[in-house]
């Protein structure tokens, strides 16, 4: 746990325990009323809103780098910020001694740069997963990708987020391998999926003809 948060979490500002608590969550409720990333977006509408064309994706992006999104950002910040107030020391003692070590050798443009990063290319890369996972879908979208693609959006297995929610579990790697062991749900491009995005807003009927399966 000290390593995760040390090397993924506290720099981008999220405590382990918080976000452990809304992924779970997640899991265990997704695409009901108790989906805490549903409720996330439902606060953002009309970005997540079906119908939605490639057009307006691309222009969430642009605003994402623009730096056009940081209410959204701080949004789901609020969303994993735990309950136990001790949860925030660790996290707060880090960001701070790292603050201060750049600020004073001089390179205060270090954090600029990193804390802009996260508030517009970061999430435009984030937002684009996100359109991929769940939208219009009470449960998984079971993509595929090209290996362009997953190596520039979707690192460390993130277009294998069907396979994430039905072995929880598994680790990264092996998830693109236990792909075999399910054959009655097929997968869709993420061509075919934006293309449904236009079309209409999904229904539950309309969506598991669509390589969805409500697990």
């Amino acid at each position: 746990d000290f390593l995760t948060s040390i090397l993924a979490f506290w720099p981008l500002g999220i405590n382990l325990p918080g976000y452990r608590k809304f992924h779970f969550l997640h899991h265990l409720k997704v695409g009901t009323a108790s989906d805490p990333e549903l409720l996330h977006k439902n606060m953002k509408f009309p970005d997540y809103e079906l119908p939605i064309n490639r057009y307006k994706m691309a222009l969430f992006f642009i605003k994402d780098l623009l730096c056009l999104s940081v209410y959204e950002v701080l949004i789901l910040i609020s969303f994993v910020v735990p309950k136990k107030k001790t949860d925030l020391i660790l996290p707060n003692l880090f960001l701070g001694s790292i603050i201060g070590l750049l600020f004073f050798n001089d390179l205060t443009w270090v954090l600029i740069l990193w804390f802009i990063a996260n508030i517009s290319s970061f999430w435009a890369f984030f937002r684009f997963r996100i359109y991929i996972e769940h939208i219009g879908s009470k449960g998984t979208h079971r993509i595929v990708s090209n290996p362009i693609l997953s190596f520039i959006f979707f690192p460390y297995g993130a277009d294998t987020h069907w396979e994430h929610h039905k072995w929880p579990t598994m680790l990264y790697y092996n998830r693109a391998k236990a792909r075999d062991l399910i054959s009655d749900v097929p997968l869709v491009s993420i061509k075919e999926l934006f293309d449904s995005y236009e079309k209409e807003s999904h229904t539950e009927s309309s969506t598991k003809n669509l390589a969805i399966d409500f697990v």
